[in-house]
């Protein structure tokens, strides 16, 4: 789900069910404003975040939510590795 330059990302999560409930295959899903990337996995039936990064700010896990991995583990999730 892409939004524009600068927008927030976390109303894209509505977005983001529907298209988990549209496309039941697909395991990870990607939101980004083009600088801020949020990548969401599913394990079982829905699809939790599992990293963020920012590109003018990069960082090895999120600041407020340890458990959420930053830029070296969310481009690792989105590539074909």
């Amino acid at each position: 789900e892409t939004k524009t330059f600068g927008d927030g990302l976390l109303l894209a999560k509505e977005q983001l069910n529907y298209y988990a409930e549209k496309y039941p295959d697909c395991r990870t899903m990607v939101t980004t404003n083009g600088y801020r990337y949020y990548v969401y996995k599913k394990e079982t039936d829905r699809f939790d975040l599992r990293s963020y990064f920012n590109l003018l700010d990069m960082r090895r896990h999120d600041y407020i939510e340890n458990h959420i991995l930053g830029a070296l583990e969310g481009v690792i999730q989105i590539s074909n590795l």
